[in-house]
């Protein structure tokens, strides 16, 4: 299973100009999911140019062109290969949050979605397990997914970081005290989960 940390993935984009001629139907009222007019066009021949590039979270979003001195490696294949690892509701792991980022995750602030420890607090946890928030009722209990788990020094760990200020508080918040360039950290990341993902 692949996990790279939020600060290492990006998305690749591909804009291509469209022919006029080859737009078939303009909706000016959109669908369901977005309100805002629709281009129908043939992907066959229906463009005259197209543009290649990258955004990565590094830098807000930095956008780096592909210019012919990217190559294409063999990264994903395997985990392709070998199929989704299965998501995993561990009832048995709940994680117990310190009040802000408590606070965070139930207003649902994307701020809250790392996790640091100088402890072994996280030791039992692997990346695509479901774990529940304790101090969260039955009724309305909130799950994370764990996407990333790394162990790294603080210091290491801003150079990547797109705002290592944010970060930085973050983890001082969450360990308790100040926390050293030099230490080392378990830092995991996560994302909000819903029960319709595994049941």
């Amino acid at each position: 299973m692949i996990s790279l940390p939020r600060a290492k993935q990006g998305d690749f984009h591909i804009d291509k100009l469209v022919k006029y001629e080859h737009i078939f139907v303009v909706d000016p009222d959109g669908d369901a999911y977005y309100h805002f007019p629709h281009i129908y066009v043939d992907f066959s021949d229906g463009f005259s140019g197209s543009f290649e590039y990258l955004t990565v979270v590094k830098g807000h979003n930095e956008k780096i062109n592909i210019t012919d001195e990217w190559v294409r490696i063999d990264f994903f294949s395997q985990a392709l290969a070998n199929g989704p690892k299965p998501i995993v509701l561990c009832k048995d792991k709940a994680i117990t949050l310190d009040n802000n980022t408590l606070k965070g995750h139930l207003e649902y602030k994307c701020d809250a979605e790392t996790l640091y420890a100088i402890d072994d607090r996280f030791e039992k946890l692997n990346v695509r397990d479901i774990i529940t928030i304790s101090g969260t009722s039955d009724a309305m209990a909130r799950y994370l997914k764990v996407t990333h788990i790394q162990k790294t020094t603080l210091g290491e760990y801003l150079r990547y970081h797109p705002n290592p200020f944010v970060a930085r508080r973050f983890a001082t918040q969450q360990v308790g005290r100040e926390v050293s360039d030099g230490e080392a950290l378990t830092i995991v990341e996560v994302s909000s989960a819903h029960p319709h993902e595994w049941e």
